[in-house]
């Protein structure tokens, strides 16, 4: 019913909708950009703002006046950003917290934002004041592999590694998170991980694999 034509680049990494706005990320080395899209007329949406700061911006999730961005840098990994976007047309950058490696996908829930964190693993952010967000906590999976999706529902973390499956992580105290159990999915790059009811969907980056589906119903044995 409508389409909105966006600067082209390498690929176009993730996109929110909170209201009358879309925000989306553009995930090229180099030139990352955060766009903002307005889509109160779905026939006609219009991007109504944009920043350039991150070198490349890798997911994102918005509330009220805010947006939290995973990120990655050329020269010093990549983490947690925070923009104001109170004023649309102009969104700004307000903070970063540097945790060491590339910022993948996030979510947020209440004052706390969870980020699949490359080698790290799990890495937890105090965002309650948008200003000075800090971390709080890690949680390795001691796989080697990248930590590269993440899907935060109630008191667990579901965080995919690359080539090696499902991590669930107990976050009812955020400070202190416990890995609880692990689901081996071979020869799938889990590139993003989605949880409605008892089914956790994993999104592999290698096409040919396709979306797994894993029972969380018992989150001791997924």
């Amino acid at each position: 019913i409508g389409s909105c034509p966006l600067p082209a680049c390498n690929w176009y990494s993730a996109i929110w909708v909170d209201g009358n706005y879309a925000y989306a990320t553009r995930a090229a080395y180099g030139n990352g950009k955060f766009l903002v899209i307005d889509v109160s007329d779905l026939s006609n949406p219009v991007i109504v703002g944009q920043n350039a700061s991150l070198d490349v911006a890798q997911d994102v999730c918005a509330y009220g006046d805010y947006a939290y961005l995973a990120y990655m840098t050329w020269s010093s990994g990549g983490g947690l950003a925070i923009m104001d976007i109170s004023e649309r047309t102009n969104p700004q950058l307000i903070s970063l917290v540097l945790s060491g490696y590339d910022g993948h996908r996030l979510c947020k829930q209440k004052n706390m934002v969870y980020l699949a964190n490359c080698n790290i693993g799990l890495s937890i952010f105090d965002v309650s004041d948008p200003f000075n967000p800090f971390r709080v906590a890690m949680a390795d999976s001691n796989h080697s592999n990248d930590a590269e999706g993440i899907f935060v529902e109630g008191p667990y973390a579901y965080v995919g590694y690359w080539w090696v499956g499902l991590h669930v992580f107990n976050i009812q105290n955020p400070t202190s998170p416990q890995q609880v159990s692990f689901i081996d999915i071979p020869d799938s790059r889990e590139d993003d991980v989605a949880v409605y009811a008892d089914y956790a969907y994993i999104e592999s980056h290698a096409l040919s694999n396709g979306i797994k589906v894993v029972d969380i119903s018992d989150f001791q044995h997924p």
